[in-house]
């Protein structure tokens, strides 16, 4: 058994003399700061791979906001979405929709094999529903727009922005399933 002699530089409680006089959060705060900073560096390296690597992230509709989403949607395309969501088995999705000032395009959205009504866009956001466009447990599928739009603004996260919208423009999504309600 060691008595913390000279030979290891521990003093008689098993500390450093350099750091006997030493508060104990000015021992261990430079070893915190820098497992926290290092916590950070990684969590913002692996954030940023799946948000640029894997597609825009999709949100989903909340349960209260089921039937005044539902209003938004195709409704012969969109009974079976509807009714698993008012039945907590697979949530809706949600978009936001914005154009330029000054134009009036109109745009469908389509999300799997489901595919919106037209939309009249103003420069003023207009959040629809659609179906996740893939089976929910992936967490992952493709949405896309289709239309003539100048300036087209898609809010998910990060926002699809595009600039001149003239046929088909298609974006990889990502959700995070989760259960019920």
């Amino acid at each position: 058994m060691n008595s913390g002699g000279a030979s290891d530089g521990l003093g008689a409680e098993g500390v450093r003399q350099q750091d006997a006089g030493r508060p104990l959060w000015r021992r261990l705060a430079p070893p915190l700061i820098a497992a926290l900073m290092a916590g950070i560096a990684i969590a913002a390296m692996l954030s940023s791979q799946r948000s640029s690597g894997e597609g825009a992230e999709l949100a989903s509709v909340a349960g209260f906001e089921i039937d005044a989403a539902a209003t938004t949607m195709n409704p012969a395309g969109a009974k079976d979405a509807v009714d698993d969501a008012r039945s907590c088995r697979v949530p809706l999705a949600e978009i936001t929709l914005a154009a330029a000032t000054g134009t009036t395009p109109t745009i469908r959205v389509h999300s799997g094999s489901y595919v919106s009504p037209s939309y009249v866009l103003t420069d003023q956001p207009q959040r629809i529903a659609i179906p996740f466009p893939a089976a929910y447990p992936s967490g992952r599928g493709v949405i896309s727009v289709e239309g003539q739009a100048q300036n087209l603004a898609v809010a998910l996260t990060p926002t699809w922005k595009i600039n001149s919208l003239t046929g088909t423009a298609a974006l990889n999504v990502i959700w995070t399933p989760k259960n019920g309600c």
